[in-house]
C-alpha cells in the first residue's frame, strides 16, 4: 500500500456523512424556532423513521423474491403480476402506508 496516496473513498464518505449531520441540525434547530409544538416534531420523527422502515422491507421483500426466482424454489405463494412493483412504485407519491391489507401485500404511498 502506497502511503502516500490520498483514500478518496474514505474521505468523500465521511464529507457527506459530515454533510447530513449538519443539515439534521439545521432542520432540528428550524423546527424548534418554528410554530411546531414538541409533539408534532416527535410525530414527524417517527413516522418518517417508520416511512424509511417499511420501504426497506418492501425492497428487501422484492429481493428475496428475486432471488427465490432465481435459485427456482418455485414458491407458489410469490405474486409476479403486472401491479407486482405497483406499490413499491406508487409509495413516492403518497404519505399513508398500509402495511397489510387483505390480499397481505404492502401498500406504499404513491411517492415510491
Amino acid at each position: 500500500m502506497d502511503n502516500n496516496k490520498i483514500n478518496f473513498d474514505s474521505y468523500e464518505k465521511t464529507d457527506y456523512k459530515n454533510y447530513s449531520l449538519e443539515k439534521l441540525s439545521e432542520f432540528i434547530s428550524d423546527a424548534l424556532q418554528s410554530e411546531a409544538t414538541p409533539t408534532e416534531i416527535y410525530s414527524t420523527i417517527i413516522t418518517t423513521l417508520k416511512k424509511e422502515v417499511d420501504y426497506h422491507d418492501v425492497c428487501r421483500k422484492q429481493a428475496q423474491d428475486i432471488l427465490d426466482l432465481m435459485q427456482d424454489k418455485g414458491d407458489s405463494n410469490l405474486d409476479l403480476g403486472q401491479d407486482y412493483g405497483q406499490s413499491f412504485i406508487s409509495a413516492a407519491f403518497n404519505d399513508t402506508i398500509s402495511l397489510e391489507n387483505d390480499d397481505k401485500t404492502i401498500k406504499f404511498p404513491t411517492r415510491y
